[in-house]
């Protein structure tokens, strides 16, 4: 169900689904797809072997979320381009996808792991906070046409 992701295809559906999602959902514009489109193709072309993956939830071998950890700096990950596609939703998938992404932390030797997020992301903001990561910091930002609260969340390993 949640499978290590390998494949120019795997990455091309993270690409695809934030595009899709954050459009349709959220009507960010198309500054957001380029920025997910060339920070995903920079990741792609420079994973850290043993410090970064991606995880895809894939139900009836189609991907349906995604799941990354990459390596920020010494002791230190970032979780990113987490998301369920949204009739996945409030079926049980995020919090083992999570804590499939924490122990790969923990098993890599980061002693932290941050994100970012927006505050109106608030199933996302629950989810984080079940598994003990806390907001740090957060701060207003007109991005993508909308002014966002962005927050900073870790979690301690």
């Amino acid at each position: 169900m949640i499978q290590i992701a390998n494949t120019s295809e795997d990455v091309e559906y993270i690409i695809e689904a934030h595009r899709r999602i954050y459009t349709d959902e959220f009507q960010y514009d198309f500054d957001f797809v380029n920025f997910i489109a060339d920070a995903i193709s920079e990741f792609s072309n420079n994973r850290c072997e043993g410090m970064d993956n991606i995880w895809l939830l894939k139900i009836e071998n189609d991907p349906k979320g995604s799941i990354v950890i990459m390596k920020y700096e010494e002791g230190t990950a970032q979780l990113r381009w987490f998301l369920i596609e949204s009739e996945y939703r409030n079926m049980g998938y995020g919090k083992p996808m999570l804590q499939r992404a924490i122990q790969f932390c923990s098993d890599a030797g980061y002693k932290k792991v941050f994100l970012w997020t927006n505050s109106s992301l608030k199933a996302a903001r629950v989810l984080y906070q079940s598994v003990g990561f806390e907001i740090v910091k957060s701060r207003t930002r007109k991005l993508l046409n909308q002014e966002l609260i962005e927050e900073k969340w870790e979690l301690l390993l």
